[in-house]
């Protein structure tokens, strides 16, 4: 390795761990916790907005047959076809 090629290393090992450090000062700002919190619950949200796992509130027969309309919804569509409506 030639000389130019070790400080040019070095010169983009510096920039990449400043541009590192400047991320995580900026995701650690607490002006940033109250969006971070509202994002992190977000898996935990029913499709309605409801928070809680995603059976909450229903029963077994309720999410078997949403997921088997979920599964349906889709299967006439593709190329050269059309969905059809009821």
């Amino acid at each position: 390795m030639s000389h130019w090629q070790g400080n040019l290393s070095g010169v983009i090992t510096i920039v990449l761990m400043a541009v590192f450090v400047a991320i995580w000062v900026w995701a650690w700002r607490p002006r940033h916790r109250p969006t971070f919190e509202d994002l992190s619950k977000l898996p935990l949200e029913d499709l309605d907005g409801r928070e809680g796992p995603p059976s909450a509130g229903r029963s077994a027969g309720a999410r078997r047959d949403r997921n088997a309309t979920d599964q349906t919804q889709g299967q006439n569509t593709g190329p050269g076809r059309t969905r059809e409506t009821a």
